[in-house]
């Protein structure tokens, strides 16, 4: 396989800064881990209502009225609202929010978005909230909610890469694309390599994000309810029950719309992270993530 630049494996399977540290792969397998000062101060929980853009509610009204129509009341309204904060959301951004924190920050920020600077709208509000509730250090929030914005645009930085050097694989292998997923790349395949493992898991996550959106799946977003609690045999299941619906041809074109949606995940944090900056009392972290993301080099992977 030639040597390409895409995110960042070695053979030693170590992650490469650009300034040359390395560090261990599983450390940047999935950034967006808890930090020990994200729960410390007590966030004043904020209704969705006040969180929300006339653009979002329009629509929610929208979808709860059409099920309604289609005999599909019996809907509980949270989950109503999660599947169309969804698929608002990614008709805004162009990707999916990968978990529920997420999906919050994009919601609140989205809401406002119509009156400029939604970002620094958001902050500011957390702000006052937290002012408004006497918290030790209202700043704390601030600069949690930053790290969370860099988090996850590292960690969209990871999928393309991953992605792409699964595509590769792909490419260097026999396969045949009119069959099943199952039926070119076994269970060992994705234990042992983390490129495929990893993609797999995306793209099964993916999968099951448009069938919740769709009305024909459960919640991946609650807890203890997607792909990303799985491990081993029941990992490699689920993604063979999700993705084995489809001859690997699909499989490789959903890979395809996730490097896609990463890539506009990737540029929506960087683009909150240029705006927060704005903010002096956060100026200074802001920028050092900023510096991150700039350093941020394509992996190479690398062959004897």
């Amino acid at each position: 396989m030639p040597e390409y630049h895409e995110p960042l494996l070695t053979d030693s399977r170590s992650y490469v800064s650009k300034d040359g540290d390395i560090l261990p792969l599983e450390l940047m397998v999935d950034p967006v881990q808890p930090r020990p000062d994200r729960t410390e101060y007590p966030m004043v929980r904020v209704p969705d209502s006040e969180l929300e853009g006339p653009t979002i509610r329009l629509i929610r009204q929208s979808l709860a009225e059409q099920a309604i129509r289609s005999g599909k009341e019996e809907l509980k309204d949270e989950t109503l609202g999660v599947a169309t904060a969804l698929r608002l959301l990614h008709k805004e951004t162009g990707f999916y929010a990968r978990d529920n924190d997420e999906k919050n920050s994009m919601q609140a920020i989205v809401g406002r978005s119509e009156s400029g600077f939604p970002t620094l709208r958001y902050l500011d509000e957390v702000e006052y909230r937290q002012r408004k509730a006497k918290t030790d250090d209202p700043i704390r929030a601030l600069r949690s909610i930053a790290r969370h914005f860099e988090d996850y645009a590292v960690q969209a930085h990871m999928e393309v890469g991953f992605s792409r050097l699964f595509t590769r694989t792909i490419s260097d292998r026999p396969v045949n694309m009119n069959q099943k997923l199952s039926q070119n790349i076994s269970s060992a395949d994705i234990s042992d390599d983390v490129p495929t493992r990893r993609t797999l898991t995306s793209i099964a996550r993916l999968r099951e994000i448009d069938l919740f959106v769709e009305e024909k799946g459960e919640n991946p977003l609650g807890i203890h309810a997607g792909i990303d609690d799985l491990k081993g045999e029941a990992l490699d299941n689920r993604i063979f029950e999700l993705l084995d619906t489809m001859q690997l041809s699909g499989v490789m074109k959903l890979n395809e719309r996730l490097i896609d949606e990463q890539n506009s995940r990737f540029s929506y944090w960087k683009d909150r992270l240029t705006e927060a900056r704005m903010r002096s009392s956060i100026r200074g972290q802001v920028d050092q993530s900023l510096e991150k993301l700039n350093k941020l080099r394509p992996v190479i992977l690398n062959q004897k």
